[in-house]
């Protein structure tokens, strides 16, 4: 991830029909993309939006979500360090 951060990973949902779409999220990146067939259980259970970014603790527990239509990296960069145990 750079900037010596080893330790979070970063997955994105997409729905089945739209995934010819999925190169504009992984192109010249090593984001892996999950395909959520229909009926997109995932993309419900999760109340996903396009663009939305999902945050994980270290123990795999939903934190919050954001959309990214308006990236801000700051915002993104923030984010990822709050998650990160205070050891690292």
């Amino acid at each position: 991830m750079g900037n010596g951060i080893n330790n979070v990973k970063i997955v994105a949902i997409g729905i089945s029909e739209d995934s010819n779409d999925n190169d504009n999220w992984i192109s010249g990146h090593y984001i892996p993309v999950i395909v959520d067939p229909y009926p997109y259980n995932t993309w419900t259970n999760w109340d996903a939006e396009q663009r939305d970014l999902f945050f994980l603790d270290e123990n795999g527990n939903y934190v919050t979500q954001f959309n990214i239509s308006y990236w801000e990296y700051d915002i993104v960069y923030d984010q990822i360090i709050n998650l990160l145990p205070d050891d690292n």
